[in-house]
């Protein structure tokens, strides 16, 4: 919020661009009721604002169905930190695909693509 909250009352950008929403994301709240515009890179459930985005569910879908096309049985997807929006859409996308193509698939519950190296590798 520090740097949001000075570009926007310093008036140092004509807009804003930028990633990594949450859901409720509290950056948005804050340029909503100060009337600065932005656009976000993902969707978020806060007001109506400019957002653009691809189709994590589908990049998902499509990533399995290759792999499974490509003779791969068992799946695991390494998911995006749950506290960003577009990580539900690809968990429930890379999900329903698996099952859908009948594989064994599975998530890590200890590591997110956060997380350092060695622990993904682990």
């Amino acid at each position: 919020m520090p740097p949001i909250r000075y570009i926007a009352k310093n008036r140092l950008a004509d807009g804003l661009v930028f990633a990594r929403t949450e859901p409720k994301d509290a950056r948005i709240r804050f340029l909503l009721d100060a009337g600065f515009p932005f656009v976000t890179h993902d969707r978020t459930n806060v007001g109506h604002h400019s957002w653009l985005d691809y189709d994590n569910a589908s990049f998902a879908r499509m990533a399995v169905e290759r792999l499974v096309s490509k003779g791969r049985r068992h799946l695991i997807l390494i998911p995006p930190s749950p506290q960003y929006t577009f990580a539900e859409h690809m968990v429930s996308g890379f999900r329903d695909a698996a099952e859908a193509d009948r594989v064994t698939h599975e998530m890590p519950n200890d590591c997110d693509l956060n997380a350092p190296a060695d622990a993904i590798s682990d």
